[in-house]
């Protein structure tokens, strides 16, 4: 099976997500061929500090994993916030947190892919995925990695985006709970742990 990961940062990246999602593929490129694409970024700060480092290799492969990395745009936070601000629309909040891409062909060329999988939430990692499933009519996983106390969690695009989703794996009983509660179907969450 052809796998694709579109995640905010990957190994080596410390973040708990990026731990998470890149076991998660090692794991899986096992038996399956796995493509990552994420940022050039050790964590989410890199999204919004350019004099952060970078990884330098912009493709590399580590325990089987395919990975491209993409350079950030990190200008245009404080623009996104105001346009949420002005605009209420939820959209410009993942905007605002980003990864905000600079090579956007390297995500919309064709693939042949089987499933895309998004994470984590809040970001826009998820959009970009939810585009990549649609633009090469694969099915989507996302892996929100839920903290119930965080606002940025309920976006109503995310949320559009989960409902809309094959598969949402989720870390807790009490997570699959909150997503089922929020109109997703029950067949379609799986608690992973």
């Amino acid at each position: 099976m052809n796998l694709l990961f579109l995640t905010h940062c990957f190994f080596p990246a410390k973040e708990g997500g990026a731990i998470l999602l890149s076991q998660l593929a090692s794991f899986l490129a096992r038996k399956n061929k796995v493509v990552a694409i994420t940022s050039d970024c050790f964590s989410s700060d890199g999204f919004v500090n350019r004099r952060l480092p970078r990884i330098k290799k912009k493709r590399t492969k580590w325990q089987k994993v395919v990975i491209f990395r993409l350079p950030v745009v990190t200008r245009l936070r404080k623009f996104f916030r105001l346009l949420e601000l002005l605009t209420r629309w939820d959209f410009f909040a993942l905007l605002a947190k980003g990864p905000v891409f600079k090579q956007l062909r390297h995500l919309f060329k064709k693939r042949q892919v089987d499933w895309v999988i998004g994470a984590p939430f809040p970001t826009l990692s998820v959009f970009w995925a939810w585009l990549i499933a649609k633009r090469n009519r694969a099915k989507l996983a996302l892996i929100p990695c839920f903290h119930q106390e965080d606002k940025e969690y309920f976006n109503s695009v995310l949320l559009k985006i989960t409902k809309s989703a094959q598969a949402v794996f989720c870390l807790t009983e009490t997570e699959k709970r909150f997503w089922k509660k929020q109109g997703v179907k029950e067949k379609n969450l799986q608690v992973i742990g």
